[in-house]
């Protein structure tokens, strides 16, 4: 008695196919361009709206820790800082360009740079950091065109630090602030051991004064 499937010769048969049988694979569905660009766009719309959220919630919890400014162009909300392929010192193309002709179109006279230096330690809000180390590494890049630099050693090794971004990072800001202490002639007008904040600016601004920011500008 011969088995299913098998021949005469104990052989295996080799499998029949039946015409229209066989299912074709399953293929993924396609997403289209139009797709994906509406899925990112509903993404990005969501987490706008949770963001609003989180600042209405933080606003209602704490009604005077926020206080409404104009917005203003600084380095503070700029895309590239130092360090950055895209902040490129020292040439005419770049962010650091782009800074620093706003910096300087608001601190064209006396009068202004003045104001600005007072506001660097009376309001620090409204003079965002950042820009205190642009006006720094302009005032820098100015004295080393001078010749008051200090030579090696003075304030052209500030410059060169900034723009390597030694002064970026965790630890950049003490770097900084030490950096400019001991160039200094006077002593800056804080508490080192206080708020931090508060004694960087007033490191920069004796160092602003020293240097002759609000009479000869950047």
């Amino acid at each position: 008695e011969q088995s299913w499937g098998a021949t005469s010769a104990g052989s295996a048969m080799p499998p029949v196919r039946i015409a229209g049988s066989a299912r074709p694979a399953m293929r993924p569905p396609r997403i289209s361009c139009l797709t994906t660009l509406v899925l990112a766009a509903l993404a990005a719309c969501s987490l706008f709206l949770a963001e609003i959220e989180i600042g209405f919630a933080n606003l209602s919890g704490h009604r005077d820790a926020w206080k409404w400014r104009p917005r203003q162009l600084s380095v503070a909300v700029a895309a590239a800082t130092w360090g950055s392929p895209e902040w490129n010192w020292g040439y005419a193309v770049g962010a650091a360009h782009d800074a620093a002709a706003v910096l300087r179109g608001s601190l064209r006279d006396a009068g202004q740079r003045e104001q600005w230096l007072q506001a660097l330690t009376a309001d620090p809000d409204s003079v965002p950091w950042e820009d205190v180390k642009l006006a720094l590494a302009l005032l820098w890049q100015r004295l080393a065109r001078e010749g008051r630099d200090g030579g090696v050693m003075g304030w052209g090794m500030l410059m060169n630090r900034m723009v390597e971004a030694v002064y970026e990072g965790p630890e950049g800001d003490q770097m900084l602030v030490n950096d400019i202490d001991a160039r200094l002639t006077q002593a800056a007008d804080g508490d080192m051991n206080g708020d931090s904040d508060a004694w960087r600016r007033a490191v920069a601004a004796e160092a602003f004064k020293e240097l002759g920011f609000v009479k000869g500008g950047l």
